[in-house]
Formats: structure tokens, sequence, C-alpha cells
């Protein structure tokens, strides 16, 4: 048997299981009678040409199990009867369960924030040019603490000390705009030739930002990019990204609500008049009237939308 034969024929087990043991019984009880009726017309009587079939076919019950070995279901009646005898013994000792649920979520939650902090810092080199000559400087206060934070005339000794070829400085800066909280560092000039990254579109701060007469410059994340300015939007994204969110919303809405009319349909049954408790026509007009005024409340605006430049209509505000 091929194993395209073995998954359909294990695939037809799984979700056609009670025409399977039927078919399987007619056929057996089909091979007896047929046995037994050879033995019948050979002078045989009926009694004991049924006793003798039986005997030679051997128990109904050890042939389904061969059949059913054959088809690959034997290990799933054994994976649901496993299941069903750990679900009973859980449920009868809920202390163990929950301390053998919360001990496993322990364990799989500190192995993976201990994987991901290893992966980070060990396994992935910092994406920056010649990232293993990076060193980041500490010092020690008076009450010899590590002190991470350094002053400008601190910061220029230790540049002009002459032990490391280039020294950048960053510091957390904190900012609200248009009811957002807007997290970044203020670097020094030289931050981003010194690592040497680059941007996709304009420049990176250079040396020559850190005068005076100098012009505030930011450099914005691709991330923080996508979201206020609408990166790569244009009027086609602008609709069908509204209209995809909508419908997934339309989708849970209607079919919860399908789901509670049809339970209650079955409990209010003796009240309702002529009607059945899943009425094709009512379960289909009343969802597709809901739906399509839903799609036209959704593509009204969203048409009018796409009139207005991308990066004002997709802006997070």
């Amino acid at each position: 048997m091929t194993f395209l034969a073995r998954l359909r024929s294990l695939l037809a087990g799984l979700f056609k299981r009670e025409r399977i043991e039927r078919s399987m019984s007619d056929e057996m009880r089909f091979h007896l009678d047929a046995f037994a009726d050879d033995l019948v017309r050979s002078g045989v009587p009926r009694p004991e040409a049924e006793r003798r079939a039986r005997v030679e076919f051997g128990g109904l019950e050890s042939s389904k199990e061969r059949c059913r070995e054959a088809r690959g279901l034997r290990w799933v009646d054994d994976l649901r009867g496993d299941l069903r005898y750990a679900s009973r013994t859980l449920a009868g000792s809920a202390a163990f369960t929950l301390t053998a649920v919360l001990t496993l979520a322990l364990g799989i939650g500190v192995n993976t924030g201990l994987f991901t902090l290893v992966d980070t810092l060990l396994m992935r080199p910092v994406p920056v040019r010649d990232p293993w000559s990076l060193y980041q400087v500490f010092g020690l206060d008076a009450h010899r603490a590590t002190a991470g934070s350094f002053s400008l005339r601190e910061y220029d000794d230790v540049a002009m000390s002459g032990v490391f070829s280039q020294m950048i400085a960053d510091s957390p800066v904190r900012a609200r705009l248009r009811n957002q909280a807007l997290g970044g560092y203020a670097v020094s000039g030289n931050y981003f030739p010194t690592l040497g990254a680059g941007t996709v579109v304009g420049r990176p701060i250079v040396p020559d930002d850190e005068l005076p007469s100098a012009s505030p410059v930011v450099v914005l994340g691709h991330a923080r990019w996508q979201s206020m300015f609408a990166l790569g939007a244009d009027a086609g994204r602008v609709l069908w990204t509204n209209l995809r969110e909508g419908l997934q919303i339309i989708a849970w809405a209607v079919g919860g609500g399908l789901v509670v009319a049809l339970v209650f349909a079955r409990i209010l049954r003796a009240m309702l008049f002529r009607v059945g408790a899943s009425d094709p026509m009512t379960l289909l007009v009343a969802p597709g009237v809901l739906v399509l005024v839903a799609l036209i409340a959704i593509y009204v605006p969203s048409r009018r939308a796409t009139r207005v430049e991308p990066n004002v209509a997709l802006r997070v505000e």
C-alpha cells in the first residue's frame, strides 16, 4: 500500500469511523454467511454450518482489531484511551494537576527566556560593522559602585586618551507626540559613522550636527516610520487594509451570532410558530443583510480615505 493510500485510509478511519466500523461488520457477516451457505449446500445442518463458519473465521472482534491495525487506527485508539485515562486521573487530583501545570509553565517560561537572552547576547552579533571590536565603558563612583553614565568632560577625557580608536555616546530619552510615548536615544555625532550604520532614506546623524548652530536631527526606525508616516502605502492598500480588518470583525460577530441564535432557537423551539430551530432562510438572510450593511459602512469611509494623501490616512493619531 502506497503512502497516499495509507494516508487516505487513515483519514477515512478518523473522520468516517462509524461508516468504517459498519462496513467491516457487514463484510465479515457476509463472509460468515457465505461460508455457512456453502456448508449447508454440502448437506451440513444450518446450526452446525454457522458454528463451523465461526470457528473457521475466528472471533469477529479480533478480526476487526486486525483490520483497524492494518488501517493504522490502532495507535489512534490507544492514544484516545491514554488521553481519557490521563484526563480522569488529573481531574481526580486537582492539586496535583495545578502543581504540575504551574511547574511546567514556569520551567518552559524560564528556559525560553534564558535561551532568548543567550541567543541575543552571545549567538547573534550586533548588526553593525565589526561588532567584536565594540566595548562598553563603565566607571566607579565614590562608593565603588558601578556607574554607567559620564559627564561630557569625562567623555572627552576618555576619547582623547587614545585607548580607543573611536568613542561614541548615547543617552535614553522619552517624548510624547499626539498622545503617544516615543522612546529613543540622544547620540553623539559620530554614532552612525563609527557603527557603519546607514539609512534607507535621508541621512544619518553626522558630527556637524553637534554644533550649536545646527538644526535638530531625528533618525526614525523602520517600525516607527511605518506606523507614523505610512511607509509604502498607496490608495489600494488603504482600502484593502480597512476592508480586511473590518471583515475579520464581521466574521467573528456573524459566527458568534449564528451560534447564539442556534442555541436559543433550540431552547425556544416550543415558542416558534412554523419556523424550525435552524430555518435556512432565517440563518442566511439575516446575517447576509448585516454583512452587507457592515461592508457598506466600512467601504464608504475607506473609499473616501483613498482620496486623501496615504501618509495622512494611515497615520496613527
